[in-house]
């Protein structure tokens, strides 16, 4: 008995020390730096108490709260290089992101969550995919799926026989950043430039196909891609826009005639699926760009909890998102959403559809000067009728825009047949 009481003893002492030392701990609730949530002070209850879930959640709390943590972190590191410990590249396995950022919600267009954290943590499929990460950068591996891609053929053919007659229809697929890597970590990777040449040989022959590798490749030694973000930058989807262009017949602005803004020390993505101290010490430069000083308006449409469709008016560059979360990715767009329209400065007469995953975020503000209208849509959330959709808005045009790791996602095939719920039993009853 006297064992006992000094036990509970000592352990109500420990958790007095605990309680009274955590006084002088940081009230902070989120690390910039590391770009995560810390560790909550935990709560005592019956339940989390007896099965010491207490006690663990307070070694936690501890190690994210210590007075001058970061300090501590950094001058590990150092250290750390100083002693030569300094690792060339690791593979990291890391959850496959396909699923949808939330849309942002409220009638002022207030961010309700940090939307690409979430997308970027999120498994929906239980796929993982491989990373390289390297001292100043982290690189997704490109592992071709024939049969995946092979569906994602089939989908786009999908999309252009049941698109309405006389309106044109485009791919355009954006190959990954290690793409134009050195060889040693090429060579770790599938070739997209192959994958995407295999997509396109197997598009009807409606599909305009649109040759973004090219213009990636030869600006390769540019600011086109984010290191920390899986994304393309505003100047990689610059020369995209340029490739559009080329296909579809207008005459692009010179990028001399907008003005560049910069957001700096963004980390990305990538950072959160590997983080490392190396890598925050490169963080990256957000870009966006303004012709004049115009911001075009923009419609967007979000589902709630519920299921039912709300809208709010936002600007295609949304610089407010970037000072409201730690994900400055928003700034394009406002971050994923099931539906958006921009209003363009084109003819009215012609107005664009683009299907697209994330990386048509930072590509849809290029095209405001040439389409009166940009309907955007994510086939992966969006639960409308898209062939109503198009007909209800004037589309003349339809682009399906996706990066590279797309072929290899049967989900997002599926999600963008799913647009076209109808094209099998209207190609049964033509036949």
């Amino acid at each position: 008995m006297k064992k006992l009481t000094g036990f509970v003893f000592i352990a109500m002492l420990a958790l007095f020390c605990a309680m009274a030392g955590a006084a002088f701990l940081s009230d902070e609730s989120v690390s910039e730096r590391e770009r995560r949530a810390l560790a909550e002070r935990p709560k005592l209850d019956a339940e989390t108490y007896l099965s010491g879930a207490y006690y663990r959640a307070w070694d936690d709390y501890l190690a994210d709260h210590v007075p001058q943590r970061l300090f501590f972190i950094e001058l590990a590191r150092k250290l750390k290089d100083f002693r030569g410990i300094v690792r060339e590249a690791m593979l990291i396995e890391a959850p496959a992101d396909i699923g949808i950022a939330p849309a942002r919600g409220g009638e002022d267009g207030a961010a309700t969550e940090d939307a690409a954290s979430d997308a970027a943590t999120r498994d929906e499929s239980a796929k993982r995919q491989t990373l390289i990460s390297l001292r100043d950068r982290v690189l997704e591996v490109y592992a071709d799926d024939a049969a995946a891609r092979a569906r994602y053929a089939d989908a786009v053919n999908r999309c252009a026989k049941s698109a309405p007659a006389g309106m044109r229809v485009y791919s355009m697929l954006i190959p990954m950043r290690i793409e134009f890597e050195e060889e040693r970590y090429r060579r770790e990777a599938d070739s997209q430039k192959d994958a995407i040449s295999e997509a396109y040989g197997a598009y009807d022959a409606r599909v305009e196909k649109v040759d973004a590798y090219a213009w990636l490749e030869r600006h390769k030694s540019e600011y086109v891609y984010f290191r920390t973000d899986h994304h393309w930058t505003a100047l990689g989807a610059y020369y995209g826009m340029l490739a559009f262009a080329e296909t579809a017949g207008f005459e692009p602005v010179a990028l001399n005639a907008y003005t560049e803004k910069a957001l700096p020390n963004f980390l990305g993505s990538l950072y959160r699926l590997a983080p490392s101290d190396e890598l925050a010490e490169y963080p990256d430069i957000l870009s966006y760009y303004l012709k004049n000083g115009r911001n075009n308006r923009t419609d967007v449409y979000y589902y709630d909890e519920s299921g039912v469709l709300w809208s709010y008016k936002n600007r295609m560059i949304d610089t407010a998102y970037a000072k409201e979360s730690p994900d400055g990715i928003g700034v394009f767009l406002g971050g994923d959403s099931p539906f958006l329209r921009v209003d363009g400065d084109g003819p009215e007469d012609r107005v664009l559809a683009v299907v697209k995953d994330s990386y048509g975020n930072a590509f849809v503000p290029w095209l405001a000067p040439y389409f009166g209208g940009i309907l955007c849509v994510d086939p992966r959330s969006y639960k409308e009728d898209f062939a109503a959709m198009l007909a209800e808005n004037g589309v003349t045009d339809l682009l399906i825009l996706d990066y590279a790791k797309i072929l290899m996602m049967p989900e997002y095939a599926d999600a963008l047949s799913g647009l076209f719920p109808d094209a099998d039993a209207e190609g049964a009853a033509a036949e």
